[in-house]
């Protein structure tokens, strides 16, 4: 099924036994597209959630991580979409990253 113009676009992802582990959601709010992603996992505290958007910060550099994916994700949204990321976030409450621009 395909959206409407102004209806959101809605996918949840489960694991076998039924919890919910992921959400993305894009809608319309006026002129502005809000895209919504949500994890269910262990969630981050207040200091690493003040470092998530730092060059080359990284909590699992020993599996390989360089730290510049969320720092490109930033640097996307605020500098070339002209939008804004905020987050929900708490030990073991997951992450949920709201991005928002204009249409």
């Amino acid at each position: 099924m395909i959206p409407g113009k102004n209806s959101p676009f809605e996918l949840e992802v489960y694991e076998n036994d039924g919890e919910k582990i992921i959400e993305i959601r894009v809608s319309l709010e006026d002129d502005i597209v809000v895209l919504t992603f949500a994890d269910y996992g262990k969630g981050i505290d207040e200091n690493e959630a003040k470092r998530l958007f730092v060059p080359f910060y990284a909590n699992s550099r020993n599996k390989g991580s360089l730290g510049l994916g969320l720092n490109v994700v930033y640097n996307t949204v605020a500098y070339l979409m002209r939008g804004s990321i905020d987050l929900e976030f708490g030990v073991n409450k997951g992450l949920k990253n709201m991005i928002r621009w204009l249409k």
